[in-house]
């Protein structure tokens, strides 16, 4: 993506800010750089979506979850600052659906996540759209994405700041909120030519959570363009590091959702 040009008062303005900082201000004043669907196209990837997501459902809750979650969620809680002792403190149900997704797609044995193991234990049982889901999933990676235009009905156009790309993002509650211009983090999981969430997403609300961000990828020196080639526990480090600064702001109280 070709970046704007900064005059002499912005660049003086971003010296001495992270670059992630700087990375969100030149993308909030780049143009949206995909062409708007027409009703035809965003009618076909909404059944697909669900049916998608409801399948996806079905496989997390009735079959992944009961056989390999385990010392799963302890992992994740610790990870993620919401043990208290020996015991889980969730403030809201969004704190709920992000623990699992840590836990699911974080926590390793012999290198391999709960999704992996799944599909390698279980792969030929699964129907085509559970495969769908699950081949997804493996290539799924957490990062921030900031909204650039809504779709109703459909979900939204972002860029991925970490990643660098545009993205269409199918998910219909996000495509009923008043998200657009926000920065949110959230797992994207590849379907066909979109990108669906996993459902556990946190926005990142004040300009101290960019600079808290910001500052933990300095201090690790992890730079931008580097992050989307990070092995599994150094990925899983970032990840929980800027959920528990949103959780810390009480980011997951933030989103309000709209009716259609």
């Amino acid at each position: 993506m070709k970046r704007p040009k900064l005059n002499r008062k912005q660049r003086q303005l971003r010296l001495g800010l992270p670059p992630l900082v700087n990375r969100i201000s030149e993308l909030l004043e780049a143009p949206p750089a995909l062409p708007m669907l027409d009703s035809q196209s965003v009618a076909r990837r909404r059944e697909c979506y669900l049916r998608l997501r409801e399948a996806s459902y079905r496989l997390v809750n009735e079959k992944v979850l009961p056989a390999y979650l385990g010392d799963a969620i302890e992992f994740a809680g610790s990870s993620l600052g919401m043990l208290d002792g020996k015991v889980l403190s969730l403030q809201t149900q969004d704190e709920s659906a992000v623990l699992m997704d840590h836990a699911i797609f974080n926590y390793r044995v012999e290198g391999r996540n709960i999704v992996e193991r799944y599909g390698e234990a279980h792969g030929e049982e699964l129907t085509s759209l559970e495969r769908k889901w699950l081949v997804g999933a493996e290539q799924s990676r957490h990062t921030l994405v900031l909204i650039a235009e809504a779709i109703p009905g459909l979900g939204m156009t972002a860029h991925d700041v970490f990643w660098d790309e545009q993205l269409l993002i199918v998910d219909l509650n996000f495509s009923r909120s008043k998200v657009v211009g926000l920065t949110l983090a959230t797992r994207l999981i590849p379907v066909d030519d979109y990108y669906i969430t996993s459902g556990a997403a946190l926005p990142i609300v004040s300009h101290h959570a960019f600079l808290e961000i910001g500052a933990y990828l300095q201090r690790t020196r992890l730079e931008l363009e580097k992050i989307k080639d990070l092995p599994p526990g150094r990925a899983t480090l970032l990840e929980a590091f800027i959920i528990r600064t949103l959780l810390d702001e009480q980011s997951s109280e933030r989103v309000r959702y709209v009716d259609p």
